[in-house]
């Protein structure tokens, strides 16, 4: 099955580097679609400045308060302080990433973070992770999607897209997508010849969905969908994490493991359309 990427976003016409369209061309990955950038070190640098500069503010107010009220702020006023170190942190960081662009083809991706140029075509990619977390800034909860792409060859390399690069989320349903059209004909060949497909937390066979933390299997007709069923706040308490779960008929959620452990998650929701053509998968 060949994956034609759906029309992203307008975006203003780039010219390919030479070296990129080189590699692209020795690789095979076809017509050149659009970049995706980091952020400007002048946008990092003045939301980290913003950010710093918000929290030294509402410092001195409590502080203010503190005085004339004779109130400790000791733990928040502790938290403010730590906002501009990490806002230093965060504007070091999208500097040094200022420079990473992506850019997208037909049968791939190509990849540049500082020196380092990777070429992903969609048959190489083994593993995707896709983290999607809500953070707190100081206006509201703001999503975070990281990506992590798995290669497959002698070297497992690894690469990282996240937040960082703007537009990340539309980026990765792209990726998700082509990897998983790529991967879906042989996938279900597997398993029409009676073996397991394994998704972390989750295997499916023509017996059912298994659950290999409970060690228990639901036979397919007893599957309603396969979806997102709820976040949690995790110990540190400043972001959340997605759930994806099995759904019986009678409304009950059979199982649920993070998003973050279940590998090919796009897969694993094509598969189960495939499968069952009247459950639901996201």
């Amino acid at each position: 099955m060949e994956y034609h990427p759906s029309s992203p976003t307008p975006a203003p016409p780039m010219p390919v580097p030479g070296q990129i369209a080189s590699l692209a061309t020795t690789s095979q990955l076809g017509t050149f679609s659009r970049c995706y950038e980091a952020q400007t070190p002048l946008a990092v640098i003045g939301t980290g400045l913003l950010i710093s500069v918000l929290a030294i503010l509402v410092l001195g107010l409590l502080l203010l308060i503190a005085t004339f009220l004779h109130v400790a702020f000791g733990s928040l006023a502790l938290l403010l302080l730590m906002i501009p170190v990490l806002a230093v942190v965060y504007m070091i960081g999208g500097v040094l990433r200022s420079g990473h662009k992506v850019y997208v083809f037909r049968h791939g991706i190509i990849a540049c973070q500082g020196s380092q140029i990777t070429v992903l075509p969609w048959n190489q990619i083994q593993q995707i992770f896709h983290q999607q977390s809500w953070a707190v800034t100081l206006s509201s909860w703001k999503a975070e999607h990281v990506y992590r792409l798995t290669l497959h060859d002698a070297q497992s390399q690894t690469v990282e897209l996240s937040s960082y690069i703007r537009g990340v989320k539309e980026l990765g349903q792209i990726i998700e997508e082509a990897v998983a059209s790529h991967l879906l004909p042989h996938e279900m060949q597997h398993y029409r010849s009676g073996n397991s497909v394994f998704f972390g937390p989750f295997s499916i066979s023509p017996q059912g969905l298994t659950s290999t933390t409970k060690g228990q299997i639901l036979p397919w007709h007893e599957v309603k969908s396969v979806d997102y069923v709820g976040n949690i706040i995790t110990n540190r308490g400043n972001y959340g994490l997605r759930y994806v779960g099995v759904t019986k008929h009678d409304g009950t959620i059979w199982t649920a493991a993070l998003e973050t452990q279940i590998p090919n998650l796009a897969l694993l929701f094509q598969m189960v359309r495939e499968i069952t053509p009247n459950s639901s998968a996201q």
